[in-house]
């Protein structure tokens, strides 16, 4: 399966992404796309995916972290976890970059197609994020 998703920056109309991407990727190769996509620095910053149900109020979280000794029971790795276990309609996604300087995009899912695709592709797009101060691009 293919999911194609609607990336737009919290707080502005006019910047968003559409990318599609297969459902053996991990949130780790998500994250690297909207970073690429977004021309954001891929260097330094902390990040995180929230899932939230909005039916239900669970709330899980993707991160890069590393290390944990008891990770928290609502806390994934985001190098592990595939995409296809985790998109569907249902759940409201957002991506957090640099937790100093926040950075906010929503990811909706906008279709799932039945093709064979092995790459993330990027579909179409419009605007430029304009970055806090302290939060720097590539």
């Amino acid at each position: 399966m293919v999911y194609v998703l609607f990336v737009k920056l919290v707080g502005s109309s006019d910047v968003w992404r559409k990318i599609a991407v297969p459902g053996e990727k991990t949130f780790s190769d998500l994250s690297e796309t909207i970073l690429n996509v977004f021309d954001l620095d891929k260097v330094h910053h902390m990040h995180e995916f929230v899932l939230t149900d909005p039916k239900s109020g669970l709330c899980v979280k993707m991160k890069n972290e590393t290390g944990w000794i008891l990770r928290p029971l609502d806390v994934f790795n985001e190098g592990s976890e595939k995409l296809k276990d985790w998109i569907t309609y249902a759940w409201d996604i957002v991506y957090v970059y640099d937790f100093e300087n926040p950075v906010i995009f929503t990811i909706q899912l906008e279709k799932v197609l039945d093709i064979p695709l092995n790459r993330i592709m990027y579909i179409d797009g419009e605007g430029f994020v304009s970055l806090p101060t302290g939060v720097a691009s590539s």
